[in-house]
């Protein structure tokens, strides 16, 4: 952040260079027939066991107030209303990068007469990376993002179950009651299970001549990115070349309430939120806000980015040099958003596997 008086005689930059990574794993084995195995396993894996099975009397299971949030983002009560800052951001799993850059100065001129290069420069790059997995091999190679079973699993079955309240988040963002109600801030943003990068450039001055001003944002989100390749090889009459790419039970969720030892005595629910890679809100969650940019989202791969220019007059006074733009004024943001799987070249010796892909 830049605070000043006028200013005159030389340039001003003022950059954030930000890269995060998270659960990226990367294997390589170039030997022929070998195998590469880049692999997150039960990385987000939640098990809720309720139930009550005991012989005797009567079980009753009475949940009262119960919050299960797995890779996710919930906000009860009033929390963060009235807030005001710059920039808001509640993730969960996440890969997330946060820049910004901001002047407040006065008049911006050019009093060098014997120079029209005079700049002031903001800028953002940004990358943020979030379980991508990259395998390379001479044979089979295999990328993935893997649960054993459901990523959330809640069980609540017995022979009475009474449920008050139960809020069940799986890659998920939940604000309930007066949640973020009359917010003040740039950027707000809620993200689950995230890869997300947020920018915001502001210049505050009053006029500008003869200078040149640039504001750009460069941003690349990947989340759950899987790459498999197997590498080229020499053919032979033994070789395999395969691969795998891919996110398995990564987006599932299961809730038992079901009771099934008598049907007379069934399950009572007043209040369950199941939320599934969803985004919920609830009550005056939000309401009165104010802000620039609002996002909220769930098994998000997302970017945003803000450029603000509050000026007086933008003037090109300086006629020495006619035949160049002393004054430019340059906005841009370049952003890329990435939730895929790459396979490659794929070949099997049909004598081996009687297969050809």
């Amino acid at each position: 952040m830049t605070v000043s008086g006028k200013f005159t005689t030389s340039s001003l930059a003022q950059s954030n260079k930000q890269m995060v990574g998270n659960h990226n794993n990367k294997a390589e084995s170039l030997d022929n027939n070998s195998v590469a195995i880049a692999e997150n396993y039960n990385k987000e894996k939640q098990v809720i066991d309720n139930s009550n099975r005991e012989t005797g009397d009567r079980n009753i299971l009475e949940i009262t107030d119960q919050n299960n949030n797995n890779n996710s983002v919930q906000l009860n009560g009033s929390s963060q209303g009235g807030a005001s800052y710059g920039i808001v951001s509640n993730s969960s799993l996440s890969a997330n990068n946060t820049g910004m850059n901001v002047m407040s100065v006065g008049d911006i001129k050019n009093t060098n007469p014997k120079r029209y290069d005079m700049s002031i420069y903001q800028a953002n790059n940004q990358t943020a990376k979030n379980f991508n997995n990259t395998a390379t091999a001479n044979g089979f190679a295999m990328a993935v993002n893997d649960e054993y079973g459901a990523t959330q699993d809640v069980n609540n079955m017995n022979e009475f179950t009474d449920i008050i309240t139960q809020n069940n988040n799986n890659n998920s963002v939940q604000l309930n009651g007066e949640s973020q109600r009359s917010i003040n801030a740039l950027i707000v943003q809620n993200s689950a299970n995230s890869a997300t990068n947020i920018a915001v450039n502001g210049i505050y001055s009053g006029s500008i001549a003869d200078v040149t001003v640039t504001q750009n944002n460069t941003q690349s989100a990947e989340s759950h990115v899987n790459y498999a390749d197997p590498d080229s090889i020499t053919p032979s009459q033994d070789y395999i070349k395969l691969a795998a790419a891919g996110n398995m039970n990564k987006e599932t969720q299961v809730i038992r309430n079901f009771t099934v030892e008598d049907p007379d005595r069934l399950a009572y629910m007043e209040s369950q939120n199941n939320n599934n890679n969803s985004v919920q809100l609830n009550n005056s969650a939000q309401s009165y806000s104010q802000t620039a940019v609002l996002i909220n989202n769930s098994l998000s791969a997302s970017n945003a980015g803000l450029n603000l220019l509050a000026t007086g007059d933008i003037t090109d006074t300086n006629a020495t040099y006619a035949n160049v733009d002393v004054v430019i004024v340059s906005q841009s943001n370049n952003q890329t958003a990435k939730n895929e799987t790459y396979l490659k070249n794929c070949v099997i010796n049909p004598k081996i596997f009687q297969v050809q892909i």
